[in-house]
């Protein structure tokens, strides 16, 4: 993908068609409302989460060329929350603090048959479909004694 495409794929982002967490405590995706342009910023925060609990958050995008994912495994802060912008993943598509992340490290899926062509310059806006898991706590650093 190079990075004209990626441009192009995200003019006029109508961000994001939210998948619920599946959780008793109902944690949710903190997301701005409306359509959010290439060249902005998007801040994905996920809240509602037991502190230390590690969480898988996932992004596809839909596009005339396929299927596009992105993944990053967090670590819920003290407050129960992933904010993307400010916490590196443990694992995922990218890594480091990178508030958009999710967006750039998007790969496409070889396995998804592409749409038909669109015409280019394609100001199509693209979908994206944020999802979380939760996967497990991260507790306090275990040590062992000799003794």
């Amino acid at each position: 993908m190079t990075r004209s495409s990626l441009a192009r794929r995200l003019v006029l982002l109508p961000f994001l068609v939210l998948v619920p967490v599946q959780s008793l405590a109902q944690p949710a995706f903190e997301l701005p409302d409306g359509l959010v342009l290439f060249d902005e910023t998007v801040p994905i925060v996920l809240s509602g989460l037991d502190p230390g609990r590690i969480v898988t958050i996932r992004l596809e995008q839909h596009d005339s060329a396929g299927l596009w994912r992105s993944h990053g495994i967090f670590v819920a802060d003290a407050e129960g929350r992933v904010d993307v912008s400010r916490s590196a993943p443990l694992a995922g598509t990218y890594s480091g603090v990178a508030p958009m992340g999710l967006i750039w490290s998007v790969e496409q899926d070889p396995t998804v048959e592409p749409h038909p062509a669109i015409p280019e310059p394609d100001l199509t806006p693209v979908v994206s479909q944020l999802s979380a898991r939760r996967e497990g706590t991260r507790g306090p650093a275990r040590t062992t004694g000799s003794g």
